[in-house]
């Protein structure tokens, strides 16, 4: 357990029952055919260990740090590729090796879909799986890679559950990861490393407003709406849910702006 304000124990409690909720939801609306038993437990845990042992920083801060993890993983992936190997690092030790009766190719099996589903939550892989689900839907089908690509996106859409949740949920999530770019931000300005810019200014409410409703529309809202279309109506809830909160946080936006804006104009007044 760390104290990551997002990436914690929390986060990966939430993001597990999000992918359990997505695969009844799926199941209901397309059939029980589409997982079996196994596929469904390895998505379980893809979800609970997606982001194990986080840092609480994103890959351009290890890559720019130098960091032990960057190093190790040639700045590639960085986050996603521990977060996995550390995953089955726990799945082979003996006192926590909850498949233990797998057999050997099982096991393998199982290891290749965990890995698979932990590294979609990779934002590099966000607009090729989009674009890639978009052009199966008509074909999908029982192609083994198919199943790894729905698998993927169900681990990839579950990360973003917080944002899908009503407000103001969805603005208490926002607010826990925002606490971390602000960290890394300030920390990176210490340290003389590239500060990255969108987690410039979050400390000011209209600043944070305006970057949620960009990520919302450019980002979490397309990647449920098109889960939405291939689930025959099973995010609706989540969809539904995401609008609402681009509208609370304009609403907030909106009214910081405003208040601003007053205070230049009283400014201007008493400085005549």
């Amino acid at each position: 357990m760390n104290n990551n304000p997002y990436h914690n124990y929390d986060h990966g409690i939430a993001v597990m029952q999000a992918v359990n909720c997505f695969v009844k939801q799926l199941l209901q609306h397309l059939g029980e055919h589409l997982f079996n038993n196994t596929t469904r437990f390895c998505l379980l845990l893809s979800g609970l260990c997606h982001d194990v042992a986080h840092t609480g920083k994103t890959n351009a801060y290890e890559a720019n740090s130098l960091s032990t993890l960057a190093i190790r993983y040639h700045d590639r992936v960085v986050l996603e590729q521990h977060h996995a190997a550390t995953t089955v690092k726990i799945l082979r030790d003996s006192s926590t090796n909850i498949l233990c009766n797998f057999s050997d190719q099982d096991f393998r099996s199982f290891r290749k879909q965990l890995i698979s589903n932990i590294l979609a939550t990779d934002m590099q892989e966000h607009f090729k799986m989009l674009k890639e689900l978009e052009s199966r839907i008509e074909q999908y089908g029982n192609d083994p890679e198919d199943l790894s690509l729905l698998c993927g996106m169900i681990t990839h859409t579950a990360d973003f559950n917080g944002t899908a949740r009503k407000w103001p949920q969805s603005q208490l999530w926002s607010e826990k990861i925002n606490q971390e770019y602000r960290a890394q931000y300030e920390d990176e300005g210490k340290k003389g490393y590239p500060q990255q810019p969108f987690m410039k200014d979050l400390d000011k409410l209209h600043v944070m407003s305006k970057n949620e409703m960009g990520f919302i529309k450019v980002i979490v809202r397309p990647l449920y709406y098109q889960m939405n279309v291939f689930g025959k109506g099973a995010f609706q809830i989540c969809v539904n849910n995401l609008d609402e909160t681009i509208l609370e946080w304009d609403k907030l936006y909106q009214k910081e702006i405003q208040e601003f804006e007053q205070q230049e104009q009283q400014k201007k007044q008493e400085s005549k």
